[in-house]
């Protein structure tokens, strides 16, 4: 088996079709990689150095954190994306985050890229074993993820839900990781993964795993998608579809098939991951407008409908997610501070500043409770703060407004 199992330009049918594909690639990532390194709503990489006993030596990997990361003080779930050799890989990533976070259709969450030094004997569980000729195997790249997960969770506030993207053997190494560490992650999103390897190993461990452990993998969000274009994919499609039929044997709600049809083994990865983050947060996102409509329905106490909600998403997710910055100043603020009830508010919005200290217009909010309780040097101080840190124009007229009523 090759090491690199993309494809073979020797098939003519597959020229046709690659040919215009790699142009528009090239033209598109050039343009994303310049944007990457100056998003919205992630800051530029960190790089890493991690040391772990079955490498030789340090790796580099790379952090991205949430540009809101060093204004709040919540943590945040981590993104392991394999393969992280491949830049266009990194680009594609990063940037996408970028828009679903900016749409609200995930949370924000922290990324770190993993490259791999030799992916052949790294991912694949045919060549398991700690060390082969110097680089680990599959079983030391799990230790390895290990060391790099205790890393996280020291260096930055990372919340206990991780999840692992992985495309080919990629895929194939988060289905390994699946079976023989399902303690390590909480999500799997899975494109094309080989199967075909050590006459069956992946479906005759998941099909144990499944009777021996139900409640486990029950418990984890798998998003699993195969294409159906080109000789690669097609030789995956049948193993795939298998280990598809095997995962719905369990009745889970939180696993995810996506029958591909029209991609190839290339293109896969783009539809697993917006796809496949949009299912596993499909909780977040589908219930955001009925909160938004409960709430301006008057269906219940604002707050109360808010941490219920909050609330239901943590069970789902089976960590602690803390309301957002807008949920704190227009659901948990404004509505009390419109009936007069100055005394919920400032509780609601000093919870608030807890989670997001340096969030300008929940300061401002904050300090119109605080004068609404008649602490008149108090809700200046808060002004002023909030002043220090905001370049929005309209919301600093609107603050200067307020201190020359004192």
């Amino acid at each position: 088996m090759p090491e690199d199992l993309y494809f073979s330009t020797k098939d003519e049918d597959m020229k046709k079709w690659v040919l215009p594909y790699i142009i528009i690639t090239i033209i598109s990532t050039v343009g994303a990689f310049a944007q990457a390194n100056d998003l919205e709503l992630y800051e530029k990489p960190i790089t890493a150095k991690i040391s772990s006993a079955v490498f030789d030596k340090d790796r580099d990997v790379k952090i991205y954190l949430p540009s809101a990361y060093k204004n709040t003080t919540v943590n945040y779930p981590v993104l392991y994306v394999l393969d992280g050799q491949r830049k266009e890989l990194e680009t594609f990533v990063v940037s996408t985050t970028n828009y679903l976070v900016r749409y609200n259709t995930v949370p924000a969450f922290i990324i770190i890229v993993i490259p791999q030094v030799n992916r052949a004997v790294e991912l694949n569980p045919a060549m398991s074993g700690n060390k082969i000729k110097g680089v680990s195997g599959v079983d030391g790249f799990l230790t390895y993820l290990n060391d790099v997960n205790l890393y996280m969770h020291k260096t930055y506030r990372a919340a206990n839900f991780n999840m692992l993207f992985g495309h080919s053997l990629g895929g194939t190494l988060a289905t390994y990781s699946l079976l023989n560490e399902p303690g390590l992650f909480n999500a799997y999103l899975i494109a094309s993964p080989n199967y075909n390897i050590n006459s069956g190993y992946i479906h005759k461990s998941l099909e144990r795993f499944v009777k021996e452990k139900p409640e486990v993998i029950r418990s984890k969000f798998i998003y699993l998608t195969v294409g159906d274009q080109w000789q690669t994919e097609n030789g995956f499609k049948a193993g795939d579809r298998k280990a598809d039929s095997i995962f719905k044997s369990f009745s889970s709600q939180k696993y995810f098939f996506r029958d591909s049809k029209g991609y190839g083994h290339n293109t896969t990865p783009t539809i697993a991951f917006v796809d496949g983050m949009s299912q596993i947060f499909g909780e977040w996102w589908h219930k955001s407008p009925d909160l938004r409509d409960s709430i301006s329905g008057k269906k219940g106490d604002p707050a109360t409908l808010v941490n219920q909600y909050y609330k239901r998403l943590s069970n789902w997710y089976g960590y602690t997610i803390k309301p957002n910055e807008g949920d704190y100043q227009y659901y948990m603020g404004l509505p009390y501070l419109e009936s007069k009830d100055y005394k919920t508010a400032e509780q609601y919005l000093s919870e608030g500043l807890k989670c997001y200290p340096n969030n300008a217009e929940l300061l401002a909010v904050y300090g119109d409770a605080l004068a609404g309780l008649n602490q008149p040097d108090k809700a200046k101080g808060i002004y002023r703060k909030a002043l220090k840190i905001t370049s929005d124009q309209e919301l600093i007229a609107d603050i200067n407004k307020k201190l020359k009523a004192f």
